[in-house]
């Protein structure tokens, strides 16, 4: 079997993976498959848009590691997060950029993984008014992210829909309103609003509107069946925005800026968020445990400091820029123009959940985010326009 097919069928096992948090087994496949292309005469890289970005936020990450309080903690979560990043990026670059149409079939494994995920955590919902959908790998705000992002895939694979496949999106599309409805995730119904909103403005139209209402009635249908968690849940947002307290966004934000003031240039190393706050617990009168600053640019400014927070900016920046750069490109009406809205809707509602829940600290989580940048970045350029 060539390389390429290799490469492709490790990609589509990674997107499928992504949804139930399994996703390294994908990312560990695809550098296995890498090595393969190498001795095969494959190139070692291909080059791309995200390149400066991603090459300034790891040279960061190591500076960071480097002079960290954790110097082994963070050195082997920058080893870990190249390991994994790298070769995500580079196959799907090389993916694209080899059979553009696959981005259409990597999407529906990631779709199809998605409606699987949420039917497996809404049949094993706990009961109690405090139950959250969950799975084995994933939190409830990791499982959101996924399944918001799902949604905005299925939503967006169901425009060019006909007949029975349409009816499948839809449906689709309902088990994982109901899954993502269910894991209480404010974070997940954020990002899936965001994408959704992004398709909507882009892309309006009666076709979008069969997703938007199937997606709207079957989170419409959960209210009077889950009234008491509904009580329970409102009760535990409203302790969230207090100053302080245990559950306070507030109070964890502060420690944040703690940190970024006392560690402007490089902050206290990747992964190290969790050990640092611990020390600042007190002092914020918050939660007594925190592993993230529940928003990605704090968070960030935290562990890499001023130049980690400019890296991060270059590499998201490339990576949007990318896909609107393929969207912008793509004829009015081809189908491979509603492929490209939906990696942009899907990558938006990626984004947009790490403004208030940071759900990447966890690779498997991660992964799906550089699997988006690299199809954006692989189909912006001029190899891709075949």
């Amino acid at each position: 079997m060539s390389a390429w097919r290799w490469r492709e069928a490790a990609l589509l096992l990674t997107a499928f993976e992504v949804p139930f948090g399994h996703a390294l087994v994908g990312a560990a496949l695809l550098l296995v498959v890498a090595l393969g292309e190498l001795i095969e005469g494959e190139p070692l890289w291909a080059p791309s848009p995200l390149d400066p970005g991603l090459l300034a936020w790891l040279g960061v990450a190591t500076a960071s590691a480097l002079v960290s309080p954790w110097r082994a903690t963070a050195l082997a979560a920058t080893a870990a997060t190249a390991a994994v990043a790298l070769p995500v990026v580079r196959a799907s670059v090389l993916a694209v950029r080899h059979r553009p149409a696959f981005v259409r079939v990597l999407l529906s494994a990631w779709a199809a993984g998605a409606i699987l995920a949420a039917a497996w955590a809404i049949l094993n919902l706990s009961p109690g008014t405090d139950a959250r959908a969950t799975l084995p790998h994933l939190t409830s705000n990791g499982l959101g992210t996924t399944l918001g992002v799902g949604l905005v895939v299925l939503t967006g694979l169901s425009l060019d829909a006909r007949g029975a496949g349409r009816a499948v999106a839809l449906l689709g599309l309902a088990v994982v309103a109901l899954g993502l409805a269910l894991t209480w995730s404010r974070g997940g119904w954020l990002g899936a609003g965001a994408g959704l909103a992004v398709l909507l403005a882009l892309r309006p139209g009666r076709r979008l509107w069969w997703g938007l209402a199937t997606a709207a009635a079957t989170a419409a249908l959960t209210i009077p069946v889950l009234a008491g968690q509904w009580t329970w849940h409102l009760d535990r947002l409203l302790q969230v925005l207090p100053a302080t307290g245990p559950f306070s966004r507030l109070a964890v934000w502060r420690v944040a800026l703690r940190v970024a003031a006392e560690h402007p240039v490089l902050g206290t190393g990747l992964a190290t968020f969790g050990l640092v706050y611990e020390r600042h617990a007190a002092w914020a009168a918050g939660p007594q445990y925190a592993p993230s600053a529940h928003n990605l640019v704090l968070h960030t400014a935290a562990e890499l400091g001023a130049l980690g927070v400019v890296a991060l900016a270059i590499l998201l920046s490339a990576g949007v820029l990318a896909l609107v750069r393929w969207y912008g490109r793509t004829p009015g009406g081809a189908p491979t123009r509603t492929v490209a809205l939906t990696v942009l809707a899907a990558t938006t509602a990626f984004v947009a959940h790490q403004m208030v829940d940071v759900t990447i600290i966890g690779l498997a989580v991660s992964v799906g985010l550089f699997l988006l940048l690299g199809v954006g970045a692989g189909a912006s350029g001029p190899e891709a326009a075949g």
